[in-house]
C-alpha cells in the first residue's frame, strides 16, 4: 500500500468529522429598501433542534421579524393573506433575540426580516434600513428516532479510524 494513501484517507475523514461538529451559523448585514424584505430558510435542522436569531437595526426604522412554514411565506410574497408562528415573531422591532424550537420535520421554515406595510399591526417602512440578522444552532436535541445524539460517536469513531489507518501507513514504510 502506498504510504501516502491511508494519510490522505485519514485526513478525509477527519475533515468529514470536524464538518459533522459545526454549529449552523448564518451572520449577514443586508440593506432593505422600503417595501422590500430579507429571508432566511432554516434549513439543516431536526424537530427539536433550538437555534438563537438575533435581529438588529443598525440603521433606519423597526422592522418585523417574522417566522413562517413555506406555504406562509409562498402567500407572504405573493401579496395573499398569511399566517405567521405569533409567538416567535416581533413586530416593530429595532434589535431582538430569542430562542427558536425547530418545530418539526415535516416543513420548511424562515425567517423574515420585513420593512414593508405588511403584516397587520407591524412596522411602518419610513425608508431604507440596514439590519444585521444572526442565527446560531444552540444544541440539538435527542432525535425520538435514535434516542441519542450520535454525532461525538461517530466523530470518535473516524478519529480512531484515521488513527489505525496512518498507524498502517507508517508500519508499512518500515
Amino acid at each position: 500500500m502506498q504510504p501516502i494513501l491511508p494519510l490522505i484517507i485519514a485526513c478525509l475523514l477527519l475533515s468529514c468529522c470536524f464538518h459533522a461538529m459545526e454549529a449552523v451559523a448564518s451572520d449577514n448585514t443586508v440593506e432593505l429598501d422600503k417595501d422590500n424584505h430579507y429571508v432566511l430558510q432554516l434549513i439543516n435542522f431536526n424537530a427539536g433542534d433550538k437555534m438563537e436569531i438575533s435581529i438588529n437595526v443598525e440603521n433606519g426604522g423597526s422592522v418585523d421579524a417574522l417566522i413562517m412554514d413555506s406555504i406562509n411565506y409562498a402567500y407572504y410574497k405573493d401579496g395573499m393573506s398569511f399566517n405567521y408562528d405569533h409567538s416567535n415573531s416581533n413586530l416593530r422591532t429595532m434589535g431582538t433575540t430569542f430562542t427558536y424550537t425547530y418545530p418539526d420535520d415535516e416543513h420548511h421554515y424562515y425567517l423574515v426580516v420585513d420593512n414593508t406595510d405588511e403584516p397587520v399591526n407591524g412596522a411602518s417602512p419610513t425608508g431604507t434600513v440596514t439590519v444585521r440578522v444572526q442565527v446560531e444552532q444552540t444544541h440539538n436535541e435527542p432525535h425520538e428516532d435514535s434516542g441519542t445524539d450520535r454525532t461525538g460517536m461517530i466523530c470518535g469513531g473516524a478519529i480512531l479510524v484515521g488513527i489505525f489507518i496512518a498507524i498502517l501507513a507508517f508500519a508499512d514504510r518500515g
